[in-house]
């Protein structure tokens, strides 16, 4: 499955076990139908932080070269994978999530990026925040590639600031995928997932070239360690004590709203312009 589309950043709508049935690809606008028998070589790894993400995704175009949908296991047919997609994306607008998501090439990205984090606050929906997360991320990585600014990623961070210690509230039906194990589990190990999100968002941020934030560059890792058995409990309890402290002394309140005022005044430089 690390192969397919249920691990891509550019499928917003599944994140491990959190998510809807259906993936939807935001470069092919297309739905994907059976995104855990999918892949091609845009695939972002959406588990990994952005340096090995970039690695494994230069591996992955040899392995699957070309514009093709590729159904796994078959590496040899660059086409077979194009009959589990679909284009009636009308029915898209069945779902909140999935509506806001289509819109992420009709309108600037952070536009897209902004209603989805309105969902998150208004509709407290995890579904949300996981398609934020995901194209944050991948926008991030847009942005670096195109010799973007670090700041680029600003406004993330501080959406994701104002809730990152928070216990995301998993439903039953935010689950698209269900194991052996009990129920109560399960979305505990969905809360784990996105809260590691955010974590792998900062981070990811931190590890671009001239970052203020280049001391939480290995956050994840940390975060990882601290959280025994994947409890969301201890994950929190971690990121209360140590990463919202070290958050606020590498990106204090006053220092952010300087960089928004100057990232507001290079909207419309070149540079800039690359990340929308």
């Amino acid at each position: 499955m690390l192969l397919s589309c249920t691990y891509c950043c550019y499928n917003p709508m599944q994140l491990d076990a959190l998510g809807t049935p259906y993936g939807y690809c935001v470069r092919r606008e297309a739905i994907l139908k059976q995104p855990t028998l999918t892949t091609c070589g845009w695939q972002r790894r959406r588990d990994l932080l952005a340096s090995d993400a970039d690695a494994v995704q230069q591996a992955h175009i040899l392995v699957f070269p070309g514009n093709g949908v590729y159904r796994l296991p078959d590496r040899a047919n660059g086409s077979a994978g194009a009959a589990l997609l679909d284009q009636d994306l009308d029915r898209l607008g069945e779902n909140q999530v999935a509506s806001t998501v289509r819109n992420w090439n009709v309108d600037q990205k952070v536009a897209t990026l902004k209603v989805l984090d309105s969902q998150v606050h208004f509709l407290r929906s995890a579904k949300a925040e996981a398609a934020l997360i995901s194209l944050g991320r991948a926008y991030i990585a847009n942005c670096s590639r195109r010799g973007g600014p670090w700041t680029s990623g600003l406004h993330l961070v501080a959406w994701q600031r104002k809730r990152l210690a928070s216990i995301p509230q998993v439903r039953l039906d935010d689950l698209w995928s269900i194991a052996p194990t009990s129920v109560t589990r399960q979305t505990e190990l969905a809360a784990w997932s996105l809260m590691m999100a955010r974590i792998l968002l900062i981070a990811d941020i931190a590890q671009q070239p001239g970052s203020e934030l280049a001391p939480l560059a290995d956050v994840a890792d940390e975060a990882a360690l601290a959280s025994k058995h994947l409890s969301p409990n201890a994950l929190s309890t971690w990121v209360r004590k140590a990463l919202v402290s070290n958050l606020d002394r590498w990106l204090p309140e006053a220092r952010y709203r300087d960089l928004a005022v100057k990232l507001h005044r290079d909207e419309s430089d070149d540079v800039a312009a690359a990340c929308l």
